[in-house]
Order: C-alpha cells, then sequence, then structure tokens
C-alpha cells in the first residue's frame, strides 16, 4: 500500500505517513473494523460466560438437589430397615455363641425358667423359624412365648384384672388359643426341628404349669384344667366365664 499524498509505502498499521504526516485512510478504517469486531467478540464472550455461569449454577443446584435426595432416600431406607440390621446383628452374634448359649438355654428348660428362656430368645432376637438355635429350640421358642404370654394374663385377670369382662376374656381367650396351638405346632419342615427330649419335657411340664394355676387360682377342678385343651373356643370360652366371671362378682 502507498501513501495516496506522496507516494510512500504504507501498512494498514499506519495510522498517518510517516514521510508526509497525512492520514491513511484505509488505517483508520481497518482499525475502526478491529476494535468494532474485538468489542462484538468481548461481548459475545461475556454473554457466553454468563450463560456458561448460570448452566453451572443451575448444574450444581441440580447436582446438590440429587446429593439430598439420595441422602434422604438412604436415611429412610436405614431408619425403616434399622430394626432388621439390628436383628441380623444380634442373630449371628448369638449363632457364634451357640455352644455358650446353648448351655443357658438347656439350664433354663431344666429348671422351668420359662419366662427367663423366653426373655433370653428375645433379647437376642432367636426365632423358632432361622439361625442356629431353631432345630433343637423352636417348639420351645414358641412355646415359652405363648406361656409367658398365657401366665401374665392368667395372673393380671386372678390379681390385677379391672378392665370390662368382655375385653378380660377375649384376651384371655385368645392367649389360651395361642398357647394350646403352639404345642400342637408340627415341626418347620425347612428349620429341620428335632424331637429334643429336654423340649418335649419343657412342654408338658408348662403345660402342667397352667393346669395347677387353673386349679390354684381359678377354682377349676383336676380334670376341668386337664381338659382345657380338648374344648373348642366357644366351650373354653364358657368355662372361663363361669370360673373367672364367679370370681370377679365375688371381688
Amino acid at each position: 500500500m502507498q501513501c495516496e499524498y506522496c507516494g510512500s509505502p504504507l501498512s494498514l498499521e499506519d495510522e498517518v505517513c510517516p514521510h508526509c504526516g497525512q492520514p491513511n485512510k484505509h488505517a483508520q478504517k481497518h482499525l475502526a473494523d478491529m476494535r468494532r469486531y474485538q468489542g462484538e467478540f468481548e461481548s459475545t464472550k461475556r454473554r457466553v460466560y454468563e450463560k456458561t455461569d448460570l448452566h453451572n449454577q443451575v448444574l450444581v443446584r441440580l447436582i446438590f438437589l440429587a446429593v439430598l435426595v439420595l441422602l434422604s432416600t438412604g436415611l429412610f431406607w436405614l431408619a425403616d430397615n434399622v430394626f432388621s440390621i439390628q436383628r441380623s446383628l444380634s442373630q449371628r452374634k448369638a449363632d457364634r455363641a451357640y455352644e455358650a448359649n446353648a448351655q443357658l438355654l438347656d439350664g433354663y428348660l431344666e429348671e422351668g425358667n420359662f419366662q427367663a428362656f423366653d426373655a433370653f430368645c428375645q433379647a437376642n432376637y432367636i426365632t423358632s423359624y432361622e439361625g442356629a438355635y431353631a432345630a433343637k429350640y423352636g417348639r420351645a421358642i414358641r412355646a415359652s412365648s405363648a406361656y409367658v404370654q398365657l401366665m401374665n394374663q392368667l395372673e393380671e385377670d386372678v390379681f390385677l384384672w379391672d378392665a370390662s369382662e368382655a375385653v378380660r376374656q377375649k384376651w384371655l381367650g385368645d392367649a389360651f388359643d395361642y398357647f394350646y396351638q403352639s404345642l400342637a405346632y408340627e415341626p418347620y419342615a425347612f428349620t429341620q426341628e428335632t424331637e429334643d427330649p429336654l423340649v418335649a419335657q419343657a412342654l408338658g411340664q408348662m403345660e402342667v404349669n397352667v393346669e395347677q394355676f387353673l386349679v390354684s387360682y381359678c377354682a377349676f377342678t383336676p380334670e376341668e384344667a386337664a381338659g382345657m385343651k380338648d374344648l373348642s373356643l366357644a366351650g373354653r370360652a364358657v368355662l372361663l366365664e363361669q370360673k373367672l366371671g364367679g370370681q370377679q362378682d365375688e371381688r
């Protein structure tokens, strides 16, 4: 490019001719275009950064919300399953200590301390349908739970109960039914329950204890107490009403 005034060579960066000092119109237009392009570039870059920043903020918030949802879901799951987790851990601990615990359980059965037997099983989540104890103690676990419930109900009914007669008889009738059903339950096939002599003796002693309580505190004859397990639900309810209802009237 040459200066239109003096003919000296020029470049686009020369705003004026270095020889004659006249303005270079081509350079001025070029520089104006460059400034305009630079301004447009900066404006576009700023908008891109702003949109990117907004997108990142939204993305961060979405990630934060997703983490909160996952944490909340995990906490809800943990809260719903904390009992199952605790039970599983306790069962594993009890299974590892089977030999020592079995001696303790055998002692309770031999002594006829069925309340302690039931309390130990419940405290350690020892069940009649799973774990190392089910095969030998399955029947005793079921029966001791029903036995404790029945004896507690009988003691409350005879010594402490002040609820309505209909409610009292319904709860007591259910407790008797649960107890006699637990004695008659067939062993669970999948637990490979065995007919252990100590357990069979304990079940028989539970039944004797219930009969003795009925005779001693509920005005049953020995024959009536022994025949309770053979009565229907209705027949058992009638007999309980006759015996216990009269005692409540006397009070």
